[in-house]
C-alpha cells in the first residue's frame, strides 16, 4: 500500500518523471525495507540525484538513479564484485545497490548519532574522502543533505495525506 501512496504523493508535489518513479516504486519500498530506511529518503535521493533519469552518468563516473559510483559499488564482505555503469543503469539494481550504500551510511557509520541520519545522506553525497562527521561538515554536503530531507519529509506529508483521504473513503463504503 505504501508504494500506491508514495506514487500519488510524488504525483501531487509535481516531481518530473513522476510516471516512471511509480514503475520503479515498489523495487523502492523493498529496498528501503531491506535496509532500514524510509522509502521518503530514497525517492527523494533519487529525484535530487538524477530527477529519475536511469542513464544519468555525473562526472566522477556515478551511474543511474542514484548516481552510484562503480568503484563502490561492490560489497567484498558479501562477496559482490564491483557493478558496471551498464549495470548501474538498471534501475532496479541502481535502487537497490544505491539503498544499501546509503544504509551503511546511515545506519552503520552513523547509526549511533542523533543526527544519523543528516550524517549518512551528506556522506553519501560527498563520497568517502568528503568530511561529513567531523565537527565542522562541508556546507555543501549538510546543504545537499538538508535539501533532500526536507524533500523526504514533505513526501511523507503527501503521503499521510493520501493514507487520510484513502481510509476516509473506505469509511464511507463500510456502511
Amino acid at each position: 500500500m505504501l508504494t500506491e501512496f508514495l506514487c500519488i504523493a510524488i504525483l501531487n508535489l509535481g516531481l518530473p518523471n513522476a510516471n516512471f518513479a511509480c514503475e520503479y516504486m515498489e523495487t523502492v519500498v523493498e529496498a528501503a525495507n531491506t535496509n532500514d530506511i524510509r522509502a521518503e529518503l530514497i525517492v527523494a535521493m533519487i529525484y535530487y540525484e538524477s530527477r529519475w533519469t536511469p542513464t544519468a552518468r555525473s562526472k566522477s563516473n556515478a551511474c543511474g538513479l542514484m548516481q552510484v559510483i562503480p568503484k563502490y559499488s561492490g560489497n567484498r564482505k558479501k562477496g559482490i564484485k564491483n557493478y558496471t555503469c551498464k549495470q548501474l543503469f538498471n534501475p532496479i539494481t541502481n535502487i537497490t545497490v544505491g539503498t544499501e550504500l546509503l544504509s551503511r551510511w546511515v545506519n552503520k557509520k552513523y547509526g549511533h548519532l542523533k543526527r544519523g541520519e543528516a550524517m549518512g545522506v551528506c556522506a553519501y553525497f560527498a563520497g568517502y574522502g568528503g568530511r561529513c562527521a567531523s565537527r565542522k561538515p562541508r556546507k555543501a554536503g549538510m546543504r545537499y543533505s538538508n535539501k533532500v530531507r526536507k524533500l523526504a519529509n514533505r513526501i511523507k506529508k503527501e503521503v499521510n495525506e493520501a493514507q487520510k483521504e484513502h481510509d476516509l473513503v473506505k469509511l464511507d463504503y463500510s456502511y
